[in-house]
């Protein structure tokens, strides 16, 4: 981290975590219904994956039992089924879920931009006598973009570690 002309230090943390954690939550609460959904969609898609290869076993035990006597194709080309279905039930969610929070995002980043540029726009002139305009919005911009991609990145992320930690 470096210090700017103004002795900030760029990436510095939140000076009251839990405050900005819970400012974060009130933002997201009008989208907390998609947000659900979306962390729903990511727990659907890692509990298909970890019941798939359970399946690839059956295929491992069937092929292998009928080593000596004769492979059960109608077994195998059912559980192949089943294995199709299930990992792309997997895909489905996994995608679904991407675009839920990704729209979440796009939404949130919207919000947040519009109240920021409410509060420059109350600014006095005389804080823009100590700040470059470019400077103001450089950091405004990568603060949100920040936010945003965290949102979208960490929640989903952190369902599925969870999920498949727990099924595993």
């Amino acid at each position: 981290m470096h210090n700017d002309r103004r002795g900030a230090k760029s990436g510095e943390a939140a000076k009251d975590f839990k405050a900005a954690i819970v400012k974060l939550f009130t933002y997201c609460k009008p989208y907390r219904v998609l947000i659900l959904l979306g962390l729903l969609s990511a727990g659907i898609s890692s509990i298909m994956t970890i019941v798939g290869p359970d399946q690839l076993k059956e295929i491992t035990n069937t092929i292998t039992e009928g080593l000596a006597t004769g492979i059960d194709m109608d077994k195998i080309a059912h559980i192949g089924i089943a294995l199709l279905i299930i990992f792309g039930l997997s895909a489905l969610f996994s995608l679904l879920e991407g675009f839920i929070m990704a729209d979440v995002t796009a939404r949130l980043a919207k919000s947040l931009r519009a109240e920021l540029a409410k509060k420059i726009n109350r600014l006095p002139l005389a804080y823009f006598d100590g700040t470059t305009v470019g400077d103001t919005l450089s950091r405004m911009t990568n603060d949100v973009d920040t936010i945003c991609q965290t949102t979208n990145q960490s929640l989903s992320t952190l369902v599925a570690a969870f999920t498949l930690f727990v099924g595993s």
